[in-house]
C-alpha cells in the first residue's frame, strides 16, 4: 500500500472505533515518510483527525462557519453594517448579512457545536494589529459599527483560505501532541514513561502512585500520585479520575500508619494554567500530589507552619483570600477552575488553599521548603546517598504496598 491507502486506512479504523488498528497504521505511516520508499511528495501525507482538541468534530463545525464581511464585489471587506446595507431607515437592522434570518435557537445550536468565541482576546488582539491606528468608538456613535473588533479574523476569511488555515492548524495540533507525548514521562503513552515505569508502586485504569524521582525526593519514601492521562491540575480533573486518586490517598494513609506508624501531608502547586484544548494536546505540566510522611506528633505543628508561610506569601496586598480552609473533600470545592493555587492537606481531614496571583513571587518549592522547616530537614541534602539506595527502597516499598491498593483488591 501506498501512503495514501494507509492513510485512508487509518481513517476508516478510528471511525469504526478500531484504535488499535489506527494506531498500528499511523505507525506503518510513520515508517513509511521516515524511509522514504518512493521518494515523492505524496508519501509525505499527515493523518488529520475528525475530531479536534476541544472534542468537536471538524467537518460539522466549518459548516456552521459564517463570514462577517463580504467576500466579492465592490464591497469587499465590508459588512452590511459599514457597507450601509443594514438600514431599515435611521435603524441599524443587523451586522451580519443573514442576522434577520437566524433566530435564538440556531444561535444556541451553533455555539454548542462550534463552541464559544474568546471575544475579549479577539478584541486585545485587533487592537494589537491596529496599532496607532485604532480609534475607539465615539459615544454618539452606533454600537454596530464596533462589533467587528470582537470577531476573530478568521471570519474576515473566504470559505478557500479558512480550509487551509484549518488544515494547518491540524497538522500543527498533531505534532504538538506527538511532541508533548515525547517530553512527558509521568503519561502512560509518552515514549519516555520508561524513565519512571520502574518507580511506580500501584496503578488503576486513570491514576497511579509511585515513588518520587530520586532528585526531587525531600523526605525519605516521599510519594507522589499522578493521573494516568495528560492535566495539568486536580482541578481540571473529571470526577471519576479524581475519584481514584481519592481512593489512592487514602491507600497512603492507611499504609504509612500500619506499616510505618507515621502520617501523611499532601501538597499540589498548580503555578500554570492552561486552556482545555491546550491540555488535551499534552500542554501544561503534568499534575502531580505529592505525598510526605512524617510523624504524627508534627501534623499540628505543621499547620502552624504552612498557615503562617501562606499568609506571609507574594505582597501584603492581593486580590483574594490569601488563605483558604478546605474540608477533608479536597481543594475542588473551595477553588474554580481556572486559577492557579497551592494546596496542603492533613491527611485528608482538611488543609489550606491559596490562589497564587504572581508566579514570580510564589516559589516552585514552597511546600518543600516548609516541610524542611515542620521536619528540621537541610534542603540541600537528600534522603537518599545514590542511586542503589534509592531503588532498593523503591523495591522494598513496591513490595510492602502491594497489598494496599485499592484496584487489586477490588479486582480478586
Amino acid at each position: 500500500m501506498d501512503a495514501n491507502e494507509i492513510s485512508a486506512k487509518a481513517m476508516e479504523a478510528m471511525l469504526s472505533g478500531d484504535m488499535a488498528e489506527y494506531d498500528r497504521l499511523n505507525g506503518l505511516l510513520a515508517e513509511k515518510q521516515l524511509k522514504g520508499t518512493h521518494g515523492t511528495k505524496s508519501d509525505n501525507v499527515q493523518v488529520l483527525e475528525e475530531i479536534d482538541a476541544a472534542g468537536r468534530h471538524v467537518s460539522t463545525k466549518n459548516q456552521l462557519r459564517q463570514e462577517s464581511v463580504r467576500m466579492k464585489g465592490k464591497l469587499r471587506g465590508q459588512t452590511e453594517t459599514s457597507a450601509g446595507l443594514a438600514k431599515d431607515g435611521d435603524k441599524v437592522t443587523g451586522f451580519y448579512g443573514a442576522d434577520d434570518e437566524v433566530d435564538l435557537n440556531e444561535l444556541v445550536r451553533r455555539e454548542k457545536v462550534g463552541g464559544t468565541d474568546n471575544y475579549e482576546r479577539n478584541y486585545a488582539s485587533n487592537i494589537m494589529k491596529a496599532g496607532k491606528r485604532y480609534r475607539e468608538a465615539a459615544s454618539d456613535e452606533d454600537e454596530a459599527y464596533d462589533l467587528g473588533k470582537y470577531e476573530h479574523k478568521s471570519k474576515k476569511m473566504d470559505a478557500k483560505k479558512f480550509e487551509e488555515k484549518e488544515r494547518r492548524n491540524q497538522i500543527r495540533d498533531t505534532r504538538r501532541l506527538a511532541k508533548n507525548l515525547q517530553s512527558c514521562e509521568f503519561c502512560v503513552d509518552s515514549q519516555v514513561h520508561h524513565r519512571v515505569k520502574d518507580a511506580i508502586l500501584a496503578q488503576s485504569p486513570r491514576a497511579m502512585v509511585m515513588v518520587d524521582k530520586m532528585k526531587h525526593s525531600t523526605a525519605f519514601d516521599q510519594l507522589i500520585i499522578l493521573p494516568t492521562n495528560h492535566c495539568h491540575a486536580i482541578t481540571h480533573l473529571e470526577d471519576d479520575v479524581y475519584d481514584e486518586i481519592r481512593n489512592y490517598q487514602k491507600c497512603v494513609i492507611e499504609f504509612f500508619k500500619k506499616k510505618k506508624g507515621m502520617s501523611v501531608i499532601f501538597m499540589e502547586t498548580a503555578r500554570y494554567q492552561t486552556s482545555n484544548e491546550n491540555q488535551l494536546l499534552g500542554g501544561g505540566p503534568h499534575c502531580r500530589i505529592e505525598c510526605y510522611p512524617v510523624p504524627t506528633d508534627a501534623i499540628a505543628d505543621a499547620k502552624i507552619y504552612f498557615k503562617k508561610a501562606l499568609q506571609e506569601s507574594e505582597s501584603e496586598w492581593s486580590q483574594h483570600k490569601k488563605l483558604i480552609e478546605t474540608t477533608n473533600k479536597g481543594v475542588r470545592r473551595h477553588v474554580p477552575k481556572g486559577f492557579t493555587y497551592f494546596w496542603v492537606d492533613f491527611e485528608l481531614s482538611g488543609g489550606f488553599a491559596h490562589v497564587i496571583e504572581d508566579n514570580d513571587a510564589f516559589p516552585r518549592s514552597f511546600g518543600k521548603d516548609v516541610i524542611c522547616g515542620v521536619l528540621e530537614l537541610d534542603r540541600l541534602e537528600r534522603p537518599y546517598r545514590d542511586a542503589k539506595q534509592y531503588w532498593n527502597e523503591v523495591r522494598t516499598l513496591k513490595d510492602q504496598f502491594k497489598n494496599y491498593c485499592w484496584f487489586k483488591a477490588s479486582n480478586k
